[in-house]
């Protein structure tokens, strides 16, 4: 099976900073012709070392801009297409409510924020 990634962690640190969950070391996307991913990639104390755990969650569910049946991650772009979709267009509100990207704090934020929250109007 062919897999092709490009991480986005960088970028997203610099585009939300304070906002990221501290234990993130890497986020990811991954894919394939069939699926793309979002990867995220997290150090976990064990004793006196630390483990990575790496989650997928599979990005499928997102639906075209219309909500009908189209990938808004398409596997069948490249997965440099899809990455710039997700840092450029994902905005924080679809993150919040996609992801465990963001801390709880800044979660709050983002819920609670005229900015951010679509559903509570400018």
């Amino acid at each position: 099976m062919d897999y092709s990634s490009e991480s986005i962690f960088q970028r997203l640190s610099a585009k939300y900073p304070g906002w990221l969950r501290p234990e993130l070391c890497d986020v990811q996307i991954v894919q394939t012709p069939e699926v793309v991913w979002l990867e995220l990639t997290e150090e976990r104390p064990v004793g006196p070392y630390l483990d990575m755990h790496i989650v997928r969650r599979d990005l499928g569910f997102c639906t075209g801009p219309a909500f009908d049946d189209t990938y808004y991650f398409d596997p069948m772009d490249p997965v440099a297409v899809n990455a710039a979709k997700f840092l450029e267009d994902w905005e924080p509100y679809s993150i919040v409510n996609t992801t465990e990207l963001f801390t709880d704090e800044a979660c709050e934020e983002i819920i609670h924020s005229k900015e951010y929250n679509p559903h509570l109007g400018c």
